[in-house]
C-alpha cells in the first residue's frame, strides 16, 4: 500500500469532509518538542480498496498526559 500512496495526492480535511475509511494503513504526525497542534497524515483504503491520503491537524501525541 505504501507504493500506491506515492501516486495519490493528499486531500486536506475540513469540517464536514465525508470519510470512507475501510482500513487504516498508516498514521504519521510531525515531531513536536512539546504538547501542541501538529500536522498529521492518515493513509487508508476506502470501500473501493483505493488508497487515500488525508492531511489534518491534531494535538501531538505528547499531549495525552497534559490533561
Amino acid at each position: 500500500a505504501r507504493a500506491e500512496a506515492a501516486d495519490v495526492s493528499a486531500k486536506t480535511y475540513t469540517y464536514g469532509t465525508h470519510l470512507d475509511i475501510k482500513k487504516v494503513v498508516s498514521l504519521k504526525e510531525d515531531a513536536a518538542p512539546s504538547c501542541g497542534v501538529v500536522n498529521a497524515q492518515l493513509t487508508y483504503l476506502d470501500s473501493q480498496h483505493k488508497t487515500q491520503v488525508l492531511d489534518y491537524r491534531k494535538f501531538a501525541d505528547g499531549c495525552n498526559a497534559d490533561n
